[in-house]
């Protein structure tokens, strides 16, 4: 399942007027705030729909975290990257050394290192977020938690660093929030674990509630136009199904 992107600004919108200040996921690290609700956004594909999403934020007057992947060479979609960063957003690496080169290779710390270098030459980056890589067997989270992230300059990763004892996760990973259909997606913690639309979560998150969220999207779930997000629900549906097949014994 996707949604118009529409819908997603219609959700902000809902979100400020419940009380809570949204902020990129560097601000949980340098500006705490309570209520709050942090943005991250892994851009896996179609970048010109995550500089939309990142127009459509700015117009509101809204930042937000964009994760980039990078190529096997290690170039970055530079476009996007810098028309992002010039709106006012984070930009940070969506890493996928593991599923690429193995947890414990000296290829995975030497990729590791050279994409980080190379996207800050196009933007200052201080976090970093795994790659869930559903349909592998090895898995992306928490490698970057037993590197040296000090001396790589970096403030820490959204999925391994925030209190989610206190945060709630959400992500659209499976096509829906709280969707069924999320493989290895899930925060240590707090998690929604019951599929709700953008409007219904609007409605029922409050700072009540949930004081503190991480709100994770994939911008390509997320296109301007209904029949593109059908297009993309359809190919949500299909991976889905390939999911269920990789999970049965």
């Amino acid at each position: 399942m996707a949604f118009p992107l529409s819908h997603y600004c219609e959700l902000l919108a809902g979100l400020k007027e419940n009380g809570y200040t949204l902020a990129p996921v560097r601000s949980y690290f340098e500006n705490p705030r309570e209520p709050a609700v942090y943005l991250r956004h892994d851009v896996d594909r179609l970048p010109s729909r995550a500089v939309r999403m990142a127009q459509a934020e700015n117009a509101l007057g809204i930042a937000s975290a964009y994760y980039f992947r990078s190529t096997k060479q290690g170039t970055f979609p530079e476009a996007a990257v810098q028309a992002i960063e010039r709106l006012g957003h984070e930009i940070g690496y969506h890493y996928e050394v593991v599923t690429r080169y193995g947890a414990g290779s000296a290829e995975a710390v030497e990729a590791f290192a050279r994409d980080l270098a190379s996207l800050r030459k196009l933007s200052d980056v201080k976090t970093v977020a795994a790659h869930g890589s559903p349909l592998s067997g090895a898995t992306n989270l928490g490698y970057a938690r037993g590197l040296d992230r000090a001396a790589l300059g970096l403030l820490g990763e959204p999925q391994t660093d925030f209190d989610f004892s206190r945060v709630l996760y959400v992500t659209d990973t499976g096509g829906i929030f709280g969707s069924p259909h999320n493989r290895r997606d899930w925060s240590p913690g707090k998690n929604l674990r019951e599929p709700m639309t953008p409007a219904t979560l609007g409605r029922w998150l409050c700072p009540e509630r949930e004081p503190l969220v991480l709100l994770t999207t994939h911008p390509e779930r997320w296109p301007e136009s209904r029949t593109a997000a059908e297009v993309h629900g359809a190919l949500d549906w299909g991976i889905n199904f390939l999911k269920r097949l990789r999970s049965r014994p």
